[in-house]
């Protein structure tokens, strides 16, 4: 996101800048210069208005490789993604046009009738701008940032914090190191780059599987695979294939049974002889030791990847019924103990799963790394990832886990090192990414999570909360965002008339119900004027036409208070306007109904322009955080489906070639998807009168989710 600091821009016009009232910082006047110089080079004759969207990438879905400017914007996206947001864009740009900085502006700005153009400014001015060029390339640096070294505990005491599962409370260990950590040098993990195609003959998979059966005579890969016959969908053509070629995605469809669970087998073994490393994704964290087990019978280096927190589900999951204990084969990644828990001489009751302390030894307000971090069984998942041939793992420890002493996202360390990516059964792992990625919640949930962070940004001193203008006004919203709510909640419990859209319990949004009183309405029906008038609040082509009308005032009072007067009156006068272009029914009550429709349509565009700058305010002011908590890319413009995992996120960049491999059922309900685009607007089921619950192509902000930290690199498209 933009870059904070005040200091290091543009300084040869520090004292300028300071002789002026009230300036912006240089930093943000040297972004909004970077980004006008981005848009110069990209498209020079658009509206300067409009540069937001060079940070959308919406120009990157279904790419495999960029241009060199392509990557440029991705880079830029880092650093500059604060401006993807249409307002603060604006705002800016509106602030760097102030009189007061013509003198030192390298670009100017002209207005013929409704167009707007800008060019690099003419004359002389302080700091040229091949030098300010110079500087702007800053916030697309190709260098990669250097990865903080990782602080081992040393000689000293530290504390981590001990849940007791008893009281439930937390209390904190203090334990002791005698000697410094010698840190290991970490694997190194080369990046694969751009790949040649994976290629296997069935006749190499089939003796591949005779060898199997060789190691563990009765081992029954041969024998299925043997009888299997592979064939290739060409268009409309089906034809038997000998060869299996791995490139890009690729889809296996077979009937149960019919033995793709074998060939992921077999395909495993294959590439650990063939020194390629393969990622293999389950459904279940049992299927992930299971098939650890079996492949480690091989010789083949396979390392299971799964959470901590729940070890006691999954030891159920796998666990014999007549068995008291678990195979050394579960135990050494299940039941593995904590050394530095060793050292607690204050509880007897081991640290509960999930709560060890491996990178979270405290000394003062700094975390350390557990200096055993390299030995311990318990991080062994997390270090075998970098050298194993094969690692099994579940959709969420693809998507979300961390691993390595860096805590870097296995999903990062999948798309540098590894060559293949299998998915079984990829028809539950397509629900599992959907919830994962697009996660439902409802408004009212939202608006309770929001509570602590408002009580806590109202304490505040009042010289804090003015620092940070973008907090602020995150602050304003959430508390906003319940009024919001409350009269979206009143216009739907307002008389409405015998209204199928909504009587079904069926989803509905602004547009289908304006949809519904133009075209299939008979006694409510709305003229083509009203219609067109309402439906440009929602395509919002005219943007500075339609907020000098009277009815984007009207919209803009109908969620303000709980008190409708004023959103009565400004209704009044937009309907006075309408004149003859809106001929009434002689009917009271059928005015009446027909009113509180439209209200309640203008109140739904409302909440939908709101919930954009409410993604847009949180961004903003969340600019520097990479948390598990943070929201990127709230509403998408376009879905694509072009294969069954549509949510697995790709990063696009030059030099990355994935190879994914999607194995599921075929059966009457397969499905193949085209590519499709839609509109994403804010769905409301009317089921729930007490509140709305509002099914988002993403999460509302503050939604706590364990994938906001990869996309900002990865995006969500299928090749």
């Amino acid at each position: 996101m933009m870059n904070k600091s005040r200091d290091g821009w543009y300084a040869p016009l520090a004292a300028r800048f300071q002789g002026m009232e009230e300036p912006m910082p240089l930093a943000r006047f040297a972004a909004i210069e970077a980004i006008l110089h981005l848009l110069a080079l990209n498209a020079p004759a658009t509206d300067p208005a409009k540069a937001y969207l060079l940070f959308t990438q919406y120009q990157l879905i279904g790419t495999t490789a960029c241009t060199a400017m392509e990557h440029t914007l991705q880079q830029a996206r880092h650093t500059l993604g604060y401006y993807r947001s249409q307002k603060y864009w604006q705002d800016d740009l509106r602030a760097y046009q102030d009189p007061k900085y013509d003198a030192v502006r390298a670009f100017s700005f002209e207005k013929s009738g409704e167009s707007r153009s800008f060019s690099k400014a003419e004359g002389e001015y302080p700091y040229p701008y091949k030098q300010r060029q110079r500087e702007w390339e800053r916030f697309w640096t190709e260098r990669l940032e250097e990865a903080k070294p990782t602080s081992y505990a040393g000689a000293g005491t530290y504390r981590y914090p001990y849940l007791n599962l008893e009281t439930g409370e937390t209390e904190t260990v203090s334990v002791r190191f005698d000697s410094d950590c010698t840190a290991p040098v970490p694997p190194g993990i080369p990046e694969k780059g751009r790949s040649e195609p994976i290629s296997v003959t069935l006749d190499e998979l089939l003796n591949t599987a005779k060898e199997m059966a060789g190691m563990h005579p009765g081992d029954p890969c041969c024998e299925i695979l043997s009888t299997n016959i592979l064939k290739q969908i060409n268009e409309a053509s089906v034809s038997t294939c000998t060869k299996l070629t791995i490139v890009e995605v690729v889809n296996i469809v077979g009937m149960v049974g019919a033995g793709k669970s074998t060939l992921i087998k077999v395909l495993a073994f294959w590439c650990h002889k063939n020194g390629y490393r393969m990622t293999i994704v389950v459904d279940t964290v049992a299927e992930v030791m299971n098939l650890q087990k079996y492949l480690s019978a091989f010789g083949v280096e396979a390392s299971p990847l799964i959470g901590r927190g729940e070890r006691l589900k999954y030891i159920n999951q796998v666990a014999q019924p007549c068995e008291t204990c678990l195979p050394a084969e579960f135990s050494q990644y299940l039941t593995p103990l904590c050394l530095v828990d060793g050292m607690d001489a204050q509880h007897s009751e081991a640290v509960a799963f999930g709560k060890e302390p491996c990178y979270a030894l405290k000394k003062g307000n700094k975390n350390h790394l557990c200096p055993y971090f390299h030995q311990c069984l318990g991080t062994r998942m997390l270090r075998e990832c970098y050298t194993a041939s094969v690692v099994i793992t579940t959709v969420a420890g693809f998507a979300a886990s961390r691993v390595g002493a860096q805590r870097e996202t296995f999903l990062e360390l999948v798309m540098r090192g590894f060559d293949v990516v299998v998915f079984d059964e990829s028809d539950r792992v397509q629900k599992t990414l959907d919830h994962f990625f697009m996660p439902e919640t409802s408004f009212n949930s939202y608006i309770r999570e929001c509570a602590e962070d408002c009580s806590a940004y109202m304490r505040l001193s009042s010289k804090r909360r003015e620092e940070n203008l973008a907090e602020q006004r995150y602050d304003e919203m959430q508390r906003q965002s319940v009024t919001v709510l409350s009269c979206l909640v009143k216009s739907l419990h307002h008389e409405l008339g015998t209204w199928k859209k909504i009587a079904h319990g069926d989803p509905f949004s602004a547009l289908t119900l304006l949809e519904d009183m133009y075209r299939d309405e008979s006694e409510y029906r709305i003229p083509y004027a009203v219609y067109q008038a309402i439906y440009d609040l929602i395509d919002m082509q005219d943007e500075d036409g339609i907020r000098q009308g009277t009815l984007w005032a009207v919209l803009e009072s109908s969620c303000k208070s709980t008190d409708e007067t004023f959103f009565n009156q400004m209704y009044r006068v937009w309907l006075n306007e309408l004149g003859d272009d809106f001929s009434r029914s002689e009917k009271d009550k059928v005015k009446q109904i027909q009113d509180a429709r439209i209200k309640l349509i203008l109140r739904l565009i409302y909440f939908d322009h709101f919930i954009r700058d409410l993604s847009d305010a949180y961004e903003a002011s969340h600019e520097t955080s990479y948390g598990q908590n943070e929201l990127f890319g709230f509403l998408l413009s376009f879905v694509f489906h072009s294969c069954p995992v549509s949510g697995v996120p790709l990063h696009l960049a030059n030099s990355w070639f994935w190879r994914l491999l999607f194995l599921r059922q075929a059966g009457p309900d397969w499905i193949a998807f085209p590519k499709t685009t839609s509109k994403i607007g804010c769905f409301v089921y009317s089921a729930c009168w007490e509140f709305p619950a509002w099914r988002l192509n993403s999460a509302l902000p503050g939604v706590k989710q364990r994938r906001q930290d990869v996309r900002e690199n990865f995006l969500h498209a299928a090749p």
